[in-house]
């Protein structure tokens, strides 16, 4: 798949073959807008503040495979 950052990381293949996997699959069981976050990204953190801020689903994917969906909360936002 592409390079980020000139480099992929561990989770940036695991996010991609995810993606593929959903792709080829008959039932997604991922959220419709989500979007995918290696947790080993440099920049991880504004990556994920920038996201949050979209209030679409986001699915953190870790070097070990495992994911964290979190979903977006209809909560007041604070300054």
């Amino acid at each position: 798949m592409g390079a980020i950052a000139g480099r992929n990381t561990d989770a940036t293949e695991l996010a991609f073959d995810r993606i593929t996997e959903l792709m080829l699959a008959d039932e997604i069981d991922i959220p419709n807008r989500a979007v995918f976050v290696p947790a080993d990204l440099p920049g991880f953190g504004e990556v994920m503040k920038r996201r949050l801020a979209e209030d679409r689903p986001i699915v953190v994917i870790y070097p070990d495979g495992t994911e964290r969906l979190i979903q977006p909360v209809d909560a007041p936002r604070l300054s």
